[in-house]
């Protein structure tokens, strides 16, 4: 298996939930047809989005949509070690 094809293979997701993050969403969305779940800091939890300790880097890859460099440190340091993930500027 290639890994491309291990790629492909992962749900894509979104970790954020403001502005940036839903700039994001609905670009993804426009150009796959696709709309990504929101993920955020179980402190911030709230209906209609998902929690950060959800996320599993086995099914999942993340797109980081976070415009504070500080705040995306303690994001990645929250996520687990072997997490596939890309980050928006």
């Amino acid at each position: 298996m290639t890994q491309t094809n291990f790629y492909h293979r992962l749900e894509p997701i979104i970790i954020g939930a403001g502005g940036f993050a839903r700039e994001v969403q609905a670009d993804y969305y426009m150009t796959n047809k696709v709309e990504l779940k929101l993920f955020v800091d179980d402190n911030y939890w709230q209906n209609g989005l998902y929690k950060l300790s959800d996320f599993n880097p086995q099914e999942q890859c993340a797109i980081i949509a976070v415009g504070s460099p500080a705040d995306k440190k303690k994001i990645l340091s929250k996520l687990p070690e072997n997490t596939l993930f890309w980050t928006h500027i």
